[in-house]
């Protein structure tokens, strides 16, 4: 195993910076309309202007189209002949299975590290959480802390070898990740979400670090179904324009996530009784 390296931010402009610019290639409005659609500045089912972005760029409409098809091949706008350019709704049927998928693939990964514990991995996730619980202190920092939310378990799955997996999930996590944001909005003003998930973070290295597997499955479960048992039916009730149609309501999708994290809480009591594995006792410096 490689030795855990600091994993960069892609060679991508940051939409932030992108924005103060006075002229705009085509892949910079690519990446501001993709930035805005993924954090619901620009919101699921919203009519897109061309007319509007072309001014607003000061551009004309030749790479706005352009960027419109690309959009539309990502799956993140529709376009509907005669009546316009509309982001995509979020298909929430769709969010919980990649949530499914990941918890899948994200316990083999935190088992793995469980038996093949590594103190060069837990220095750099203590120091990514370090910078969540400076983070939390202020206000108005979604965005900082969705990378480094996303940065934790990111390290993770590097450390497997996994990080081509890792993009493979991130790419097909269009609508988790806009669901997810609608957590990050909404739930602080109810709850500190940034709170719990720091604490759900901490958590999960813990268990790491003690090398126990019993109760890995129910606190991941617990972590990224998170969102979903935080805005229960809210999105449903309060934006269901946001939403596509789905065979499964919001209520049938909360309902099978409590199964699930039931099932998981049955299995970790069984575990906890059984013999615990013979884990590697020394640190690999990996």
């Amino acid at each position: 195993m490689e030795p855990v390296r600091p994993l960069e931010d892609a060679a991508l402009p940051q939409p932030e910076e992108v924005a103060f610019r006075h002229t705009f290639s085509t892949e910079d409005i690519y990446h501001m309309l993709r930035h805005e659609i993924m954090i619901l500045a620009l919101k699921p089912g919203e009519l897109i202007s061309e007319n509007e972005i072309s001014e607003r760029f000061n551009v004309s409409r030749t790479p706005i189209r352009s960027v419109i098809e690309r959009l539309r091949l990502e799956g993140l706008v529709t376009v509907i002949p005669r009546k316009g350019t509309f982001v995509q709704t979020i298909d929430l049927d769709f969010a919980e299975q990649i949530i499914y998928m990941r918890i899948q693939v994200e316990l083999g990964v935190m088992l793995y590290i469980c038996r093949h514990p590594s103190a060069a991995l837990f220095d750099r996730l203590e120091e990514n959480l370090a910078q969540q619980k400076e983070l939390i202190k202020n206000d108005g920092i979604d965005q900082s802390f969705y990378r480094l939310d996303s940065r934790f378990h990111e390290m993770c799955m590097a450390y497997c070898q996994k990080s081509k997996l890792w993009q493979v999930i991130q790419n097909m996590n269009l609508h988790y990740t806009r669901y997810r944001h609608f957590d990050y909005s909404t739930s602080s003003q109810f709850t500190p979400v940034y709170h719990t998930l720091y604490r759900e973070h901490m958590q999960l290295l813990k268990l790491m670090q003690n090398g126990d597997e019993a109760q890995l499955n129910t606190a991941l479960a617990v972590h990224l179904y998170g969102g979903f048992l935080r805005i229960g039916t809210r999105l449903e009730n309060e934006c269901k324009k946001y939403l596509s149609e789905s065979a499964r309501s919001v209520q049938d999708i909360i309902t099978d996530i409590n199964l699930f994290i039931q099932d998981a809480q049955r299995t970790a009591a069984a575990s906890a009784q059984a013999p615990r594995r013979k884990r590697r006792t020394l640190f690999a410096d990996i």
